[in-house]
């Protein structure tokens, strides 16, 4: 009849109402297939009953499970105790790639590296400093522990003042590593000539720098053959000090030098001859009488010569040696001025005797000689 069905068609009518009624009821069934290393991963075909797109699969504890495919970061927020009441605190935590399914991984906490170990600067000078932050891109906070030695501007360091600091960088979350900036004074070049005072360079001299609180700054080496020399000093005010052997600074004379920026840095030095002297400055002999007169000093200076004069003379012969002294004989009484002079690459000194020649009483003895004769002798 129209409108009836059939025995058979009632049966699979009422089967199909119970399987749809027993879906609804039942809990859904989630199965996964976890990869065994070293063996492909095999993944099963799970046959649920239709259920809303915004609810995700619950498990027995209440908890939701979510994985990730490709083993990387997964984040799991615990929001239940398992008995249903949902009253359990929030957790996050992250996981490092490659860790175990359901377990978090190592974690890195937020860290700061300056890539220098210490920084010398001289004054004036900048340096930027770079650093090493974990998570890339945290924000880097930077610090002076004393700014009248050395600032910082985002990593950026400028000298001020010789001195030593430290400088910190900081992340907001606390983390900050440090490190020991010095400050050097700023130097300069003073250059100079030591000479004579006709002009003629000295050389081998020593030459130094000293300022008003006793500090001394010395040339790195002796003059060279024409006298120039130089010394790296920090800004301020010298007097300059020559010294050579056999030498000395022009008497009286003081070379001060102002060091700075902008300032004139050169300072010439005038030296001289030390003086000599004589063995004796006065002497008394009689006519034919000898006696040997040399120069003293205490110093040497290269291709030295000593000339003695006068060189003709009625009163007093003199004769040079091999050593530079002179032997000086008596002609006849009077009195003569000897004179030696040192003569150098740098100038002369001259010192002088005075020698008498004194007179003697002629005594005549007559003697009777088969030849006959006088003899005459000078006491």
């Amino acid at each position: 009849m129209k409108g009836k069905r059939t025995c058979k068609e009632r049966i699979l009518a009422f089967m199909l109402t119970f399987a749809m009624v027993v879906g609804m009821v039942m809990e859904p069934v989630q199965l996964q297939a976890a990869a065994v290393e070293g063996e492909p991963v095999q993944e099963e075909i799970v046959t649920e009953p239709s259920v809303s797109e915004e609810e995700p699969p619950v498990e027995e504890n209440g908890g939701i499970s979510l994985f990730s495919a490709d083993g990387g970061e997964t984040d799991v927020t615990e929001t239940g105790t398992g008995d249903g009441t949902g009253t359990g605190d929030e957790t996050n935590r992250t996981t490092e790639p490659g860790g175990d399914e359901g377990e978090p991984g190592d974690t890195q906490e937020e860290s700061v590296s300056i890539t220098l170990d210490s920084l010398s600067l001289v004054e004036g000078k900048i340096h930027q400093l770079e650093v090493e932050v974990f998570p890339e891109g945290s924000a880097v906070t930077w610090s002076s522990d004393d700014e009248a030695i050395a600032t910082v501007n985002n990593g950026l360091v400028t000298a001020v003042a010789p001195g030593k600091t430290v400088i910190t960088a900081s992340t907001d979350s606390g983390a900050q590593d440090t490190i020991i900036v010095e400050v050097t004074a700023k130097q300069y070049t003073v250059t100079g000539t030591v000479k004579t005072s006709e002009g003629t360079g000295v050389k081998a001299a020593n030459v130094s720098l000293s300022d008003s609180a006793g500090k001394t700054y010395e040339a790195e080496a002796k003059t060279e053959d024409d006298g120039r020399y130089s010394i790296t000093c920090p800004e301020g005010t010298y007097t300059v000090t020559a010294t050579r052997d056999g030498m000395h600074m022009l008497q009286g004379s003081t070379v001060t030098v102002t060091v700075g920026d902008g300032l004139p840095k050169v300072a010439d030095v005038i030296l001289e001859l030390d003086d000599i002297n004589i063995s004796t400055n006065n002497q008394t002999i009689k006519v034919d009488e000898t006696f040997d007169l040399s120069i003293q000093k205490n110093y040497s200076i290269e291709d030295e010569t000593v000339q003695w004069s006068p060189l003709e003379s009625k009163i007093v012969q003199l004769n040079n040696h091999e050593d530079g002294s002179v032997g000086i004989t008596g002609l006849q009484a009077g009195t003569e001025t000897v004179t030696a002079t040192l003569n150098t690459i740098y100038g002369q000194k001259t010192v002088s005797c005075q020698v008498t020649v004194g007179t003697c009483s002629t005594t005549t003895t007559l003697a009777v000689q088969p030849t006959g004769g006088i003899n005459s002798k000078c006491t």
